[in-house]
């Protein structure tokens, strides 16, 4: 079963009665009438930096003073195109909503991540801003959810497939989640199937490049794919921020999250052989092994 949950409304009864109070106040109404009746929700958000940090709420609301009417209008177009990009996600990965376990939340956080997928109360759960998707043009906003949905999916069909595995996994979750294969192929079937479930708006969009970006990929593209697969099997934090997450532009690398890019054609190349749904299933242990041989030469 997968569940979607609307937080936008609680969110917009706390404006209301936020609006013009001082500081102190907002943040115990905050409080009062947001965080504490979905505190299972901010306690994850709250639980990484790269997510949310507690300490900029404050910052956050001027912010929600000047964006409140579009962060309503985006929960509502929120509300329509999750549905319609949930089915056809489940027609992507060949699967139905009996055989996933998810929840997907559309929520207005402090202007951190805009969307990221984990653990709530032992299901996938898709958390999408609308803070930021109140920004963004429909087809970055379909993107961005159909990315999402995918790493959702990914999880579930993964845990489904795989339960042992999946045990272990949770033993030693801050290793795998700096695991630089897991990355790899997580961002690159993230990348592809969103392709798959929001077909022609353009390479670059599914990845969120700019031009400049996408076409900086393409030339460095050799050297791109060496430098991952060099590194492919560290578990090392600072490796996976600088080609996945907040790395701060050099000379040598002057632009952040170009992992995906290597992803997306390691995962483009093995849907040559593989379903979404089999990648989905396959045993992390065997993620390597595949990204290895999606760019040895002669495959």
């Amino acid at each position: 079963m997968i569940r979607i949950r609307d937080l936008s409304r609680d969110f917009l009864k706390f404006w209301d009665a936020a609006q013009g109070k001082e500081q102190e106040e907002q943040l115990k109404l905050w409080w009062e009438m947001y965080e504490s009746k979905n505190p299972e929700v901010f306690g994850v958000y709250f639980s990484a930096p790269f997510w949310g940090r507690r300490e900029n709420l404050p910052k956050a609301l001027p912010g929600y003073g000047k964006d409140s009417e579009k962060i309503a209008k985006a929960a509502g177009k929120t509300a329509e195109l999750i549905p319609k990009i949930v089915k056809g996600a489940l027609t992507a990965f060949a699967t139905g909503e009996g055989e996933i376990e998810m929840d997907v939340i559309a929520f207005v956080g402090v202007y951190g991540a805009d969307g990221f997928v984990f653990l709530l109360e032992g299901r996938p759960a898709v958390f999408l801003a609308l803070e930021h998707l109140a920004e963004y043009e429909i087809e970055r906003a379909e993107a961005l959810i159909a990315h999402e949905l995918s790493h959702g999916l990914h999880i579930a069909l993964g845990k489904r497939a795989n339960p042992g595995t999946f045990a272990k996994i949770m033993e030693n979750l801050e290793e795998f989640i700096s695991w630089i294969a897991r990355n790899v192929f997580d961002e690159g079937l993230g990348t592809c199937a969103s392709k798959r479930i929001i077909p022609g708006l353009g390479e670059r969009t599914y990845l969120f490049y700019s031009p400049e970006q996408w076409a900086w990929c393409r030339r460095n593209e050799g050297r791109l794919i060496e430098q991952l697969l060099e590194r492919l099997d560290s578990k090392d934090q600072e490796t996976c921020s600088k080609f996945f997450t907040t790395w701060r532009p050099t000379e040598e690398l002057p632009y952040h999250r170009t992992g995906y890019y290597v992803g997306y054609l390691a995962i483009e190349k093995l849907l040559e052989r593989y379903s979404l749904r089999d990648l989905a299933e396959t045993v992390p242990g065997e993620y390597s092994g595949l990204i290895r041989k999606a760019f040895a030469k002669g495959e």
